[in-house]
Order: C-alpha cells, then structure tokens, then sequence
C-alpha cells in the first residue's frame, strides 16, 4: 500500500496520476502527478486535508511550495480571487523557435528529421 493510500487519497480510476482526498461533505482535495512535479488543491483551512499535507512533507524532501502563481510543467498557473485558476502557455509559445523548411519539404510528411546533424545549405 502507498503512502496516499495510508494517509486516506484515493486514486482517480480515470487518471492514475492522480489522487482524491474526500470525506463526507465531498472532495477536500486532489493531488497531480507529472513526472516529478506535483500540484495539490485543496482548502487550507480543512483540517484532513491539512494532516494529509503534512503527512507528505514529513515523509519526502520537498522544494519550495509554490501557491498563488507558478508554472508547473511549462504552465503558468495563477490562482484568481474567486478561487478559479487561470493557465496560460504564452512564454512557452512565445519561446519557441521557427524552423525554416525548403518549400519542397514542407510536403513530404514522410521525410526525416535532421536531429543532430547540420543541413546541407546547397540543397536550399
């Protein structure tokens, strides 16, 4: 048994990343997996959650607890006054770089990729 399962989290069965603390009134929190980075919602002034929290950080080494606004996993994530969370990628869209392709490749969907290798620029 798993130390979310111990400390009273259930996992969702339509995602297995991600886990649901609830009592009798309902959910009073979730928490999220990707890769290493963890999101956790719920009230902080709910006492199970709260123990649930600190069971976790009791148990593992933590980082900083982000609230409020972060980015997680290349999203920012900003918590509004009613509650709701607003997400936006625009630093990641704004960050990416263009990849000039001959006009010829453009249609080829089949063609490889030249990862890891310098173009030949006569053929451009």
């Amino acid at each position: 048994m798993s130390l979310l399962q111990r400390i009273g989290l259930k996992k969702c069965w339509s995602d297995p990343c991600c886990w649901i603390y609830q009592d009798k009134k309902g959910v009073q929190g979730i928490i999220s997996a990707h890769v290493d980075d963890f999101l956790f919602s719920g009230s902080s002034n709910h006492e199970g959650w709260q123990s649930i929290l600190k069971a976790i950080k009791t148990e593992f080494k933590w980082g900083d607890w982000e609230s409020e606004k972060f980015v997680q996993c290349g999203v920012l994530i900003e918590q509004n006054s009613d509650s709701s969370f607003t997400l936006s990628q625009r630093k990641f869209v704004e960050d990416l770089k263009y990849i000039n392709l001959r006009a010829s490749r453009k249609f080829d969907r089949q063609a490889p990729l030249m990862i890891g290798r310098r173009p030949n620029f006569e053929h451009f």
